[in-house]
């Protein structure tokens, strides 16, 4: 999966997702291999912020990846990214640099060999979080009741314009 893909594809989980965690930042690679672009929960328009340069330009260790930090409601802090093999979680590893002074930054590294895919994000997250199956089971429920009242409201509307 090329970059502009899985930047989309992230970006839209991102935006359709973000309310159901108490944090969830997109993190997009640049062109520099040294910096990445992290956008927050409540960011609008992702390329329209980044065109308007909103976001702090940050120093990461290893940007290879475009991944979703979220924090899960059972205070669990997951990486997730995307490609061609499917959804998968980013094992972390933290470890210490030197610049101008010794601090702690996280590296984003998968396990080629033991890693999970998944078909779907929303398969991934069941699987990892409880709540989360929780709560997309009932917004799932949730709209189909609303399509199904609809449709039964246009139905009856439909059925009394032809008397």
């Amino acid at each position: 999966m090329d970059s502009k893909r899985q930047t989309l594809e992230l970006s839209t989980i991102h935006r359709e997702y973000n309310s159901f965690f108490p944090k969830c930042d997109l993190h997009v690679s640049t062109h520099s291999p040294r910096t990445s672009i992290s956008i927050t929960n409540n960011s609008d328009d992702i390329y329209a912020r980044i065109l308007n340069k909103k976001e702090n330009v940050s120093k990461v260790i290893d940007n290879n990846y475009n991944y979703i930090t979220i924090e899960t409601e059972e205070d669990q802090i997951l990486h997730i990214s995307v490609s061609l093999s499917g959804w998968y979680k980013l094992e972390t590893q933290e470890t210490e640099t030197q610049e101008t002074e010794t601090q702690t930054q996280t590296q984003i590294q998968t396990v080629q060999q033991t890693q999970k895919y998944y078909e779907t994000f929303e398969a991934l997250m069941n699987s990892l979080s409880p709540r989360f199956q929780t709560r997309f089971g009932n917004v799932l429920s949730d709209k189909l009741s609303s399509l199904l009242e609809q449709k039964l409201q246009d139905d009856y509307e439909y059925s009394n314009n032809d008397e």
